[in-house]
């Protein structure tokens, strides 16, 4: 999400934030950079949710810049380097610094609260065996390919 620009090959593919499903909160500052890309409405639904979006879906909602056919990537990655290469290094970082800075603040300020919240609950026996069942499902999936 903290990409200049996102590009997301076309076909069968999802993308989006899934740690609910799997009994995590989701931390603040991932929260608020998805209000940023995607809008309040869109980010507070998928998040709690846990959507995943399809390529098409994910470019309605801002989640990805582009669209390609999976041969044509690497062309429009280099495209898009060349673009954002031809812009002066020192007012782009500045621009995107001056747009970023509030949320960096705030999570300066959450940090130590947000960290022990996030461990605490990272800890408890029912995330613990969520987290063990899914991995468990991600190596049976992977074994069967």
């Amino acid at each position: 999400m903290t990409c200049d620009h996102r590009i997301m090959a076309n076909g069968p593919f999802k993308v989006g934030l899934n740690e609910t499903e799997l009994g995590l909160a989701l931390p603040y500052w991932i929260g608020a950079m998805l209000t940023n890309i995607a809008g309040p409405r869109v980010a507070e639904r998928a998040s709690q949710l846990g959507l995943l979006f399809s390529p098409e879906e994910a470019k309605a909602a801002h989640l990805v810049d582009q669209l390609v056919d999976g041969s044509q990537m690497a062309q429009a990655v280099d495209s898009e380097v060349e673009r954002w290469l031809k812009i002066p290094d020192a007012a782009r970082q500045l621009t995107k610094a001056n747009f970023r800075q509030q949320l960096a603040e705030q999570q300066v300020a959450r940090k130590k609260d947000e960290a022990e919240a996030f461990v605490s609950h990272f800890m408890k026996d029912s995330i613990q065996r969520a987290l063990t069942s899914y991995m468990e499902q991600m190596k049976s999936k992977k074994s069967k390919k």
